[in-house]
């Protein structure tokens, strides 16, 4: 007969409370089987961000058909396989994150797959070991653990975290800094600045302009993308953009063409070609509904 101990029954009681949350949140689950390293639980997200889903009564809503892994830990230090560790990291640009949720003085925490990316590089530093390798929330790195990054779960953030990586994997993995952005924990805007710079250049890229294009068009271009993304004074902005010490000021007096080869693909590949403008517009209006929508209030307000 199997034998079990306490540190599998609060391993499992962990895995339950994860399980609650995610429920609260809409999203239909899957268990796996339990595994040190493998994923927990398989979670299908809906299209809304939700909370409160139990009670919502015979109120219903719509899966999207997009999915997560969730891998649940106990402890703030522990061992994470690497090979695992890559595995999840491919499924993430595929399509089809996993994020670690785990426990840090008394508080529920979750690392993003940007930060099992870093602990991922930080550790194949230190060894060129495949198989298993420390973690730490709290301590240094060493030869023998590779700290890594977590964050605060919020209830009425989580939901559009979930959203910024089912929707948009490959950017989220691309400008880590989106993650705490749309957790709230700062207030500073420059993870989406960084990102419509780069939209920018693919707009250009595809509209075929140049130095030759009138200022006009340039400026109103770059100011509809900070509208869209929903900053106050787009004009100035958009003016500070085209004019100051940037990647976009040698773009727009360079001699040579605007190319997308000038952005990573997860931001070409993220925009279509056929109306570059309104698809990049989207993406920022979108990424900036989820940071302002409180999903703990009716509708958002």
């Amino acid at each position: 007969m199997a034998r079990r101990n306490g540190s599998n029954v609060v391993g499992d009681l962990n895995e339950l409370r994860v399980a609650q949350l995610l429920l609260e949140h809409g999203i239909a689950i899957n268990a796996l089987t339990a595994s040190d390293t493998g994923w927990d639980l398989h979670c299908h997200v809906p299209d809304g961000l939700i909370c409160g889903a139990s009670r919502a009564g015979k109120d219903s809503w719509r899966l999207s058909g997009r999915s997560v892994h969730i891998q649940v830990k106990t402890s703030p230090h522990g061992r994470l396989q690497v090979g695992t560790v890559r595995g999840w990291l491919a499924g993430t640009t595929s399509g089809v994150p996993t994020f670690m949720f785990g426990r840090l003085r008394e508080t529920q925490v979750f690392s993003a797959p940007t930060d099992l990316g870093t602990w991922l590089r930080r550790t194949t530093q230190h060894s060129d070991d495949e198989g298993n390798r420390g973690y730490t929330y709290t301590g240094k790195d060493t030869t023998k653990q590779t700290g890594l990054q977590t964050h605060p779960y919020k209830e009425s953030r989580f939901p559009s975290v979930l959203q910024l990586w089912v929707s948009y994997p490959q950017i989220a993995m691309g400008y880590p800094n989106l993650t705490p952005w749309m957790n709230h924990e700062a207030n500073s805007d420059e993870a989406i600045e960084d990102l419509l710079a780069d939209l920018v250049v693919c707009v250009w890229a595809d509209m075929q302009y140049n130095r030759s294009t009138d200022d006009y068009v340039l400026e109103k271009s770059v100011t509809d993308l900070f509208e869209a993304a929903g900053f106050d004074a787009p004009d100035a902005l958009a003016n500070k953009l085209m004019t100051g010490h940037t990647g976009i000021h040698d773009v727009t007096y360079n001699d040579d063409s605007v190319s997308r080869n000038l952005v990573s693909t997860a931001v070409a590949s993220s925009i279509g070609s056929q109306n570059p403008q309104q698809s990049a517009e989207a993406l920022l209006a979108k990424l900036r509904r989820l940071h302002v929508t409180n999903a703990a209030i009716p509708n958002g307000k």
